[in-house]
C-alpha cells in the first residue's frame, strides 16, 4: 500500500499571514493532491502540527483549511490518519485536542496516545507528541510493539530544529533503534540520520533560507527576484547612469519641502506638519550623536509609515548612520519578527512595552510553582541592583555574582523572549511610563531611556543620556535645543528641527510659531535641578477644582489618568473634573490581564463587557482607584485631583469609534459627548446608568453594545501637609 506522509503544515501560520495560507492553497490544490491521483495514493498520513496556533482558530483560515484540505480529501474519496503534534494540543504537558476538532469536519482517526496501525497488513506505530498525560502509555507500546516502522512527532537530540540550528535536548534516539524506518515530524528542516528520517516542513518559518533563491520557487510577484539577480541589475545601470547619484542630489535643497505628516488629532483636526529635508536629518543627527549610533545597528520598522516617528527611525536617521531597516511581514507579525532580528536600537510607546510585560506575568503566573519562585525571587534581586548597574554604578562581589546568577537563569532568557538579547538602546515617548514598568526592564539589563518631542518638532527636543534614564523626567535638551517655560507654565522650544509650517493652515501656524522662532508646545511642565524637563499635563488640559474641601487646586487630567494606566489591570482612563467640585474618571480594563486574573480565580465571564461589570472587577479597580488617591494625597500641588467617583465602561474605547486617536491617545472631549449620560451620572450621584452604544466592527458593519454600569464612590484623603 501507498501511503503519502505530510507534517507541521502549521495553518495559521505567522498571525494567520494571508501569504501563507496562499501558498499552502497552491500546494495543495495545484501539486498535492494532483499527485496522490497520478501515483494512485489513498491514504494520508499526517505527522502532526495540522495549526499554528494552540487555543484560538482564526474563521478564515478555519474556512481555508476546510475549503482547500478537508473537503478535498472528502470530495476525492480520500482516507487521512492524524497524529497529533505539539501544537496540536491546548497545552505543551497535556494530549488535550485543541484546533484541530474546531476545523476538521469529523470521520477522520486522529490519534493522542501511541497506537499500533495496520495498512495491508504493514503494521506501523503511532507515537503522537508525548507529554506527561500519555508518557507512561508511550513508552510501554515502544517496548512491546512488533512493529517494524514508526510514525510521529518526535523530539530527538542530535537533529536540527531549522536550518542551521541543533536542537537542545530531545530525547535519546536509541529508544527508537528497534524500527528499521522511523519517520517523523516536529522538526522543520528536513533530515535523515541511520533509521531516523524528519520530513520537514514545506517552508522553514524562521526565514533562515532567505538568502537561498529556492524560496521564491512559488512566487510569481511582479519584481520579486534573488539578492543576486538585484545586485547585478543594479550594478548594470550603475555603469550605465555614473553620474546618477550626483545629478539626483543636485536637484534638492536642504530647504525644500521633504515630507508632510499630520498630527494625532488629539485636541481637533489632524493636521498636516510640513519638514524639509535639513529639519529632519539635523534632529535625526543629534539622536545620533547622543546615543552614538553607527552603521552597526539593527532597526525594526514595524511604526504607522505615515508616523513622523518612522522616518526617524527609519529613514532619516538610516540616511545619517547606514544601519541596517529590517521590515516585518506584517502587523500581526511584529512580536514573533522582533524575536527573530534582535533589534539593536528600538523605539515604542509605553503601551508596547507595557503589553510585553503584562504577558510576561501572565505567563509566569501561570508557570511551574519552582519557575515562578525563581522568576519572583531574582527579579527582586534585578530590582535592588539593576538600575544601579545599568547607571554605570559599581556593585559589591556579591551583588554581581548573584545578578550575573539571576542574568544566567532569569534575565537572559527573558530579553531572549522578548526579542531584546541585543538591544542597546531603547527608547518610549508619547505618553508617561510608569515608574514600575521602566524600573522592571532597566532592572533586567533593557536600556530603555525617555525622550520628548512632537511631529512639529521632528522628534527629538529632549533626549535622556546613559546614566541619567528617570521615569519621572524626558531627558535634558539635545544639541541645538532651546527651552524655557512661560509665565502659564507653557514649554516654548526653539530647534533646528521645527516645521516649516501647517500645510494650507497659515491661521494655525502663526498660533504656534512665534515671529522669533519660539515654537508652542501646548505641554505645561518645567526644568528640575538636573537640568531635566518634566512634563506635567497639556496647558489647556490643566484646570482648577471649583468648590469642595479642594477648591482651586489644581487639575491636571492626562495626570491622573496616567497614574492609573500604570497599573497593568487598566488600559484607558478618562477623568474629568475642570470647574467642578470633584474628579470623576471612566476605565477600561486590560481583558487579558484581568482576564488571566479572573481565571485564576476561577471567575467565569462571557467576554469583555461580562468581565468589566463583575463586582469583583469593580474591588479591583476600587484598590488601583485608592491607592492613586493616597499617592496624590501626599503631592501638595496636585491633591485636589484626586478621584471620587468612577465606573468601568461597557466596551474597549477604540479608534474606529472615533474615541482615540490612531495614535491610541484618548479623545477626552469627543468621549465626554458620546458619553454624556454616564458623565452626568457619575456627577449627579447615581449608582448606576443604563446605556447603548453604537460600534464599528473591523469588515465596515456597526452593531451595537448595551448595558447597565455601577458607578462607585472612592475614598479620597486629606492632602498631606509638609513640615515647616
Amino acid at each position: 500500500m501507498k501511503l503519502a506522509l505530510i507534517t507541521d503544515t502549521h495553518w495559521g501560520v505567522r498571525g494567520d499571514n494571508v501569504k501563507f495560507l496562499e501558498y499552502f492553497r497552491q500546494y495543495y490544490m495545484d501539486f498535492f493532491f494532483p499527485k496522490l491521483e497520478e501515483l494512485g495514493i489513498k491514504q494520508i498520513v499526517h505527522l502532526g502540527d495540522l495549526m499554528d496556533r494552540r487555543k484560538y482558530v482564526n474563521i478564515y483560515t478555519a474556512h481555508s483549511v476546510r475549503k482547500f484540505f478537508f473537503d478535498q480529501i472528502h470530495a476525492r474519496g480520500l482516507y487521512a490518519d492524524f497524529i497529533l503534534g505539539n501544537h496540536d494540543t491546548y497545552l505543551k504537558n497535556t494530549n488535550i485536542i485543541n484546533s484541530f476538532n474546531i476545523v476538521s469536519p469529523g470521520g477522520l482517526n486522529s490519534f493522542e496516545i501511541a497506537t499500533e496501525r495496520e495498512y495491508d497488513g504493514c503494521k506501523i506505530l503511532f507515537v503522537p507528541w508525548i507529554c506527561d498525560e500519555n508518557r507512561e502509555h508511550t513508552f510501554e507500546m515502544i517496548r512491546k510493539t512488533d512493529a517494524l516502522y514508526c510514525f510521529g512527532h518526535l523530539e530527538l537530540g542530535g537533529f536540527q530544529m531549522y536550518k542551521g540550528l541543533p536542537s537542545h535536548g530531545g530525547m535519546d534516539r536509541s529508544t527508537f533503534d528497534k524500527f528499521d524506518l522511523v519517520c517523523s515530524g516536529h522538526y522543520h528542516h528536513r533530515s535523515r540520520d541511520g533509521n531516523v528520517q524528519y520530513l520537514g516542513a514545506a517552508m522553514e518559518y524562521t526565514w533562515s533560507d532567505y538568502d537561498d533563491p529556492r524560496g521564491l520557487r512559488n512566487y510569481e510577484e511582479p519584481g520579486l527576484s534573488s539578492m543576486e539577480e538585484l545586485q547585478a541589475a543594479g550594478l548594470s545601470h550603475a555603469q550605465q547612469h555614473p553620474n546618477l547619484i550626483q545629478e539626483e542630489i543636485a536637484k534638492a535643497h536642504p530647504d525644500d519641502v521633504a515630507a508632510m505628516f499630520f498630527t494625532s488629532g488629539t485636541t481637533g483636526n489632524p493636521k498636516g506638519v510640513v519638514h524639509t529635508h535639513r529639519s529632519l536629518l539635523d534632529r535625526a543627527q543629534a539622536g545620533a550623536v547622543i546615543d552614538r549610533l553607527t552603521s552597526s545597528e539593527d532597526v525594526l520598522a514595524y511604526l504607522p509609515p505615515a508616523w513622523i516617528g518612522q522616518n526617524i527611525f527609519s529613514y532619516a536617521q538610516w540616511l545619517c548612520c547606514g544601519y541596517v531597516v529590517n521590515c516585518p511581514e506584517s502587523f500581526a507579525t511584529v512580536s514573533i519578527d522582533l524575536k527573530e532580528i534582535g533589534p539593536t536600537y528600538y523605539f515604542a510607546p509605553p503601551r508596547v512595552f507595557e503589553g510585553m510585560l503584562t504577558s510576561v506575568m501572565i505567563r509566569m503566573e501561570d508557570a511551574g510553582n519552582l519557575k515562578r519562585k525563581m522568576f519572583h525571587y531574582f527579579m527582586k534581586v534585578a530590582r535592588q541592583h539593576g538600575p544601579d548597574r545599568m547607571d554605570g554604578k559599581s556593585l559589591g562581589l556579591g551583588a554581581s555574582l548573584l545578578y550575573k546568577l539571576g542574568d544566567w537563569l532569569v534575565y537572559g532568557p527573558l530579553r531572549n523572549n522578548l526579542g531584546m538579547s541585543r538591544v542597546r538602546v531603547a527608547y518610549t515617548a508619547g505618553e508617561a511610563i510608569g515608574p514600575d514598568l521602566f524600573t522592571f526592564y532597566r532592572s533586567i539589563g533593557v536600556n530603555l531611556k525617555q525622550l520628548y518631542g512632537s511631529t512639529e518638532t521632528a522628534v527629538f527636543v529632549c533626549l535622556q543620556p546613559d546614566h541619567e534614564a528617570r521615569a519621572d523626567t524626558v531627558g535634558v535638551p539635545c544639541q541645538g535645543v532651546e527651552i524655557k517655560v512661560a509665565d502659564n507654565g507653557e514649554i516654548l522650544v526653539k530647534s533646528p528641527g521645527l516645521l516649516k509650517e501647517y500645510y494650507k493652515n497659515p491661521a494655525a501656524t502663526a498660533e504656534v510659531l512665534t515671529a522669533d522662532g519660539w515654537y508652542h508646545t501646548s505641554d505645561a511642565g518645567f526644568i528640575d535641578s538636573h537640568g531635566h524637563l518634566k512634563i506635567i499635563d497639556r496647558v489647556k488640559d490643566v484646570g482648577r477644582i471649583k468648590g469642595g474641601v479642594f477648591d482651586g487646586a489644581m487639575f491636571a487630567p492626562k495626570y491622573v489618568e496616567n497614574k492609573l494606566k500604570f497599573f497593568p489591570q487598566i488600559k484607558e482612563v478618562v477623568a474629568y473634573g475642570d470647574g467642578r467640585e470633584k474628579v470623576c474618571v471612566m476605565l477600561n480594563i486590560d481583558f487579558d490581564a484581568v482576564g488571566n486574573w479572573a481565571e485564576r480565580r476561577n471567575l467565569p465571564y462571557a467576554g469583555y463587557t461580562d468581565l468589566a461589570s463583575k463586582p469583583e472587577v469593580y474591588e479591583l479597580m476600587q484598590e488601583c482607584v485608592e491607592q492613586v488617591n493616597a499617592d496624590l494625597a501626599a503631592d501638595s500641588l496636585l491633591a485636589g485631583s484626586q478621584i471620587s467617583r468612577f465606573l468601568v465602561l461597557h466596551k474597549e474605547l477604540d479608534a474606529d469609534d472615533g474615541e482615540l486617536t490612531r495614535t491610541n491617545k484618548v479623545r477626552r472631549g469627543f468621549i465626554a459627548e458620546k458619553y454624556q449620560s454616564l458623565v452626568d451620572a457619575l456627577y449627579g450621584g447615581k449608582t448606576e446608568q443604563f446605556i447603548e452604544t453604537q460600534v464599528k466592527f473591523e469588515d465596515g458593519r456597526t452593531g451595537s453594545v448595551k448595558a447597565t454600569l455601577r458607578i462607585n464612590d472612592a475614598k479620597t484623603f486629606a492632602a498631606v501637609r509638609s513640615a515647616a
